[in-house]
């Protein structure tokens, strides 16, 4: 999936894949149920790509840490963050 493809809107929840664009829309369909919608110039958007995590050093691309976390599960799923995680 390529995150340049991939937005946030404020005020609406979940995320949305970007099909098309005009003058005054960008007609999108939702990740989770495929619903189609137009979003308006006026709303405020973010690409994927463009969103970081702020750390003790510096900021990290969403991207990097998703690969990351991935990686350390081995593509499984990963611990609930209601768990302790201790054995």
């Amino acid at each position: 999936m390529e995150f340049n493809k991939i937005i946030a809107v404020s005020g609406k929840p979940g995320l949305f894949k970007v099909i098309s664009q005009s003058k005054s829309a960008i007609i999108v369909a939702g990740l989770g149920d495929d619903k189609r919608a137009a979003i308006s110039a006026t709303q405020n958007v973010s690409l994927l790509e463009n969103i970081a995590i702020y750390t003790y050093e510096e900021d990290v691309p969403l991207l990097k840490v998703l690969k990351t976390m991935y990686e350390k599960t081995e593509g499984k799923e990963a611990i609930s963050h209601k768990e302790s995680g201790r054995n």
